[in-house]
């Protein structure tokens, strides 16, 4: 069983596909870092040099001028075939590490560039996916996603240094990154606390925001509009909840007021369907998509085909969708809850049609220009 291994690689064999780009950030802290104590934490690749995690520290290392970096190998075709447990990956990689090799999984598993492999190309379902990358579930994943694509850099050290839980550190991550490095700087009692004391505070926020219960987005659509849109900027009528899998670049909940704020790039927009907010933010959608400022944009309503916003709405997009069947949205304690009619996904933007190839399977898609 080889499923991982540890040794030296030349850093000129690694390969950095694009989709890992992330932020550098200020390479030369780190590498001074480095430099100071070692790197810590190899760098993770596949068995044939594709890098999964850690692309920082292996610019950091060029910046240092290495000309070899520790790594640890990770043979993507044993965990996609089964041979390799989910409890051996979850004992040998950081949960950050995880998110990375569950990442990788995903393109390896349907097709991807994994050139040296392709007879092990295993679709796999999320769940299945999640514990084959270590996690005991698909929400346990999420949780630990989040935290890597929203957290500060002190919080996803925490998290990997076993500081703080999954869990814990995904309400947290939830905060801003100033907040989050001071919650990180009390301790881990502390954290915990703190941890406690926000899901409190937006389950309070989210009951108010709707009136009755949150009306929260499932993954699936989520994911469909990320794809379409390539990535959202901008989620600006949310709450905290909701951004555990919406991940926006920037977003708003009801005390921020994203009626007042401008509105720019890639925006996902689930409005409160309270009259008259669910207009305000219609006509403010349609006004900054008029103007250029925001560039795609994808809006959810129920299905009110006799109001005035809805006609606004479909007369600026460019597509929409007609759900088959209403939309079961969720709630904080996982439940599911089912509107009283059905929804429409409007599209704004210049590609309709890739609108129309992932929104397909949800309803009926038209184009209306």
């Amino acid at each position: 069983m080889a499923a991982t291994k540890s040794g030296s690689t030349p850093i000129a064999c690694i390969r950095v596909a694009n989709r890992y780009r992330k932020d550098m950030g200020d390479l030369q802290v780190l590498a001074d870092s480095i430099q100071s104590v070692g790197l810590l934490h190899p760098i993770v690749v596949t068995t044939d040099n594709v890098l999964v995690a850690g692309e920082r520290r292996l610019e950091a290392c060029k910046l240092l001028g290495w000309t070899e970096v520790p790594v640890r190998a990770v043979a993507l075709n044993e965990i996609v075939a089964g041979e390799y447990a989910e409890n051996e990956v979850r004992k040998d990689f950081t949960p950050s590490e995880r998110v990375a090799i569950l990442e990788a999984l995903s393109t390896y598993s349907h097709g991807g560039d994994r050139r040296s492999n392709q007879e092990q190309n295993i679709a796999l379902d999320r769940d299945e996916a999640a514990k084959r990358a270590g996690f005991g579930n698909r929400e346990t994943a999420r949780q630990a996603m989040s935290v890597v694509e929203g957290g500060a850099s002190e919080l996803v050290v925490a998290m990997d240094e076993g500081k703080v839980s999954i869990s814990a550190a995904a309400e947290i991550a939830s905060q801003s990154e100033d907040e989050q490095r001071e919650i990180v700087k009390r301790g881990e009692q502390e954290i915990l606390e703190a941890a406690k004391q926000i899901r409190a505070r937006r389950a309070n926020i989210a009951l108010k925001w709707t009136g009755d219960s949150e009306w929260n987005t499932p993954t699936e659509y989520i994911e469909a509009a990320r794809r379409v849109m390539d990535g959202i900027n901008l989620d600006p009528a949310s709450n905290a909840i909701a951004q555990h899998t919406v991940r926006a670049d920037k977003w708003y909940g009801k005390s921020e007021n994203g009626l007042v704020h401008d509105w720019k790039g890639r925006v996902y927009l689930n409005p409160p369907y309270a009259y008259p907010l669910v207009e305000q933010f219609v006509e403010k959608l349609c006004n900054q998509v008029t103007a250029g400022d925001v560039t795609a944009a994808i809006l959810l309503t129920n299905n009110n085909t006799d109001t005035k916003w809805w006609h606004l709405a479909i007369t600026h997009a460019a597509a929409v969708c007609f759900t088959a069947g209403r939309i079961r949205f969720y709630k904080e304690d996982d439940t599911k809850s089912q509107p009283t009619n059905g929804q429409t996904f409007f599209y704004f933007g210049h590609e309709p049609s890739d609108f129309a190839e992932h929104f397909a399977r949800f309803g009926k898609v038209v184009e209306t220009c």
